[in-house]
């Protein structure tokens, strides 16, 4: 949150707890509050002033991202969808009104990628690993559906969940 002068500059910052908010012993205004945003999210309203002491300036915050972390073998490639996702093969990117988010990574030579997803929506997990010795990428799970992520429950805002190796299942590849 950002305190502001009449002339638009910044007085005072401070962190949210839990939504709530205090600037302390901000001295003579008049004053105007805004919430820093990042740049996908939104916030309703923009800002609030003039405002006066003990004053409520309530806003509503749209965009806030949540992310997974993946542990797994390096080339790894994973899909992120709201429901299950069926097909053999990666899904091309749709557009248009039918299409549904859908949220992709490769893990790195570290074996490390992370996700970023909007937070409170569920989200269901489908892998693809590389077998080096057919050459071949191979589905997991391996029937058609996808693993459930946060016990089908919607990821919370800002949060960070950690899937520790292997996060999409071994193949057995000698």
């Amino acid at each position: 949150m950002a305190l502001r002068n009449g002339a638009g500059q910044i007085r005072q910052t401070v962190k949210t707890v839990k939504g709530n908010y205090k600037f302390v012993d901000p001295g003579v205004g008049p004053w105007y509050v805004a919430l820093g945003v990042g740049r996908k999210q939104a916030a309703q309203p923009h800002g609030y002033g003039p405002i006066g002491p003990n004053t409520a300036a309530n806003f509503r915050l749209k965009g806030v991202p949540a992310s997974f972390t993946f542990v797994d073998d390096p080339g790894t490639f994973i899909l992120l969808t709201p429901t299950s996702y069926s097909g053999p093969r990666p899904p091309k990117q749709m557009t248009g009104p039918s299409a549904q988010p859908m949220h992709t990574g490769t893990a790195g030579l570290n074996g490390k990628i992370e996700i970023p997803v909007i937070a409170g929506q569920p989200y269901y997990r489908t892998c693809w690993k590389y077998c080096p010795k057919d050459q071949t990428y191979y589905r997991l799970p391996g029937d058609d559906s996808s693993i459930s992520l946060n016990g089908g429950s919607g990821v919370a805002a800002q949060a960070n969940i950690l899937l520790q190796y292997p996060a999409c299942g071994s193949i057995d590849c000698r």
